[in-house]
This record gives C-alpha cells, structure tokens and sequence, in this order.
C-alpha cells in the first residue's frame, strides 16, 4: 500500500501471458480503476505506460522510482 492505493505490479504481458489478460480484464471490466505498467515496453492496456526503451535505460528509470518511493517510506 502506497498512500492508501494498493499497487499492482505486472511482467511483460503479452495476449498469450495470463498478466496480457489480467490487464485486459482491468482495463475491460474496471474501469475506474489505473493500472501502470512498469515493463521495458509499451503496454496497450495499461491505463500509463512507458514506450518502448533499452534496457540499461529502464534499468535507471526503475532505480529513481525506488529511490524515490524509499525517501517517503
């Protein structure tokens, strides 16, 4: 729990993985509800999702996030 909003997170999700159908069902049955995908490469039905970037680039993106998350726990 992050400042009252539960997280979820995903891997890669593809229409063949179960999770390319969990965001689907999300994204098709709640749609109140955001889901951010945190993968390498863009995620159609993610309500935010970054576009598709090298893996040494993501790797920092991922790194700030947690440094950030880590300074409000």
């Amino acid at each position: 729990m992050v400042r009252g909003n539960t997280i979820w997170l995903s891997s890669q999700a593809s229409n063949i993985t179960s999770n390319g159908w969990f965001l689907t069902g999300l994204k098709s049955f709640a749609m109140d509800l955001r889901t951010i995908s945190l993968t390498r490469s863009y995620q159609p039905n993610a309500s935010w999702s970054w576009g598709s970037m090298k893996e040494d680039e993501w790797k920092a993106f991922l790194d700030k996030i947690m440094s950030l998350l880590l300074e409000e726990a």
